[in-house]
């Protein structure tokens, strides 16, 4: 999808996968500032 003007990627995880998100979250935090790949916008705290 597009959000003011950016690429985003919508991804959601079931209340069990709580590390592989964190983990997912990281990664492309860390990577859209050296590769072209969408940032993630927001993370939900809550499951």
């Amino acid at each position: 999808m597009i959000l003011n003007g950016k690429p985003r990627v919508l991804k959601w995880f079931a209340p069990g996968f709580k590390k592989n998100m964190e983990t997912e979250y990281t990664v492309l935090k860390k990577g859209a500032f050296k590769l072209n790949i969408p940032a993630p916008l927001e993370k939900d705290g809550e499951i």
